[in-house]
């Protein structure tokens, strides 16, 4: 009888209202990350991959299906200049196997010190999921100091704006490839900044859980 619905994101909590749940009292709490893990980080990675003079545009989640935009990914690949190259983690055997040269296909780690030397390396992060309760990884790389270009879509409008990147068209293969040639034009120590303290600000690990505990308390003596 005092149940409480939390979404992690305004996108989901509009669709709570839509459904069977719809009459219970439901906020917005979003996904918060531990920045003194997520930061940016003296990174090997382009010379162990030999990506030194290459802009880096990366994407990782724990599995890679159409929805995600795996698809999106290879035929952005086919159109992109010689001197960028996509990086994918969180790839099977089997998709590693069958990507282009272009890109640089790499399996799902467990090491999140790796993960993060990966996101500090990179010049630009691409999320091009077609559904997107949150987006955790794009708060990732931005807490790492790399900007980020997003589908105009689900949840990600409400996490990137133009201090921290830009947003294309869905499944708009040239509205990327001109996104990313904009925020390649704007990457800059500045940018970086800019990444790191929208975070800070907004998706810090503590001001989460200080809005979860506020929560608790308020329900335990409202129903004292």
């Amino acid at each position: 009888e005092n149940l409480t619905i939390v979404s992690v994101s305004t996108w989901l909590q509009n669709l709570v209202k839509q459904s069977f749940l719809s009459s219970l009292p439901n906020l917005v709490i979003h996904n918060g990350i531990n920045l003194d893990i997520f930061k940016p980080v003296s990174s090997q990675f382009k010379d162990k991959y030999e990506l030194k003079n290459k802009i880096v545009l990366m994407s990782s989640a724990t599995s890679w299906s159409y929805k995600k935009g795996f698809n999106d990914l290879l035929r952005l690949s086919e159109i992109l200049p010689k001197h960028y190259t996509i990086v994918i983690i969180g790839l099977s055997n089997s998709q590693i196997r069958s990507l282009p040269r272009n890109i640089l296909g790499l399996p799902i780690t467990e090491n999140v010190s790796s993960l993060v030397e990966a996101y500090s390396s990179a010049d630009i992060y691409l999320n091009l999921s077609y559904e997107e309760t949150f987006g955790l990884t794009m708060i990732e790389s931005m807490a790492c100091g790399t900007p980020v270009i997003a589908y105009n879509c689900t949840s990600s409008p409400e996490i990137v704006n133009n201090e921290v990147g830009l947003l294309s068209k869905k499944g708009s293969i040239e509205s990327l490839k001109d996104n990313i040639k904009k925020l390649e034009s704007k990457l800059s120590k500045q940018l970086s900044d800019n990444c790191r303290d929208y975070v800070k600000k907004n998706y810090s690990a503590e001001k989460q859980l200080n809005s979860y505990s506020d929560l608790y308390y308020s329900l335990i003596y409202e129903h004292k």
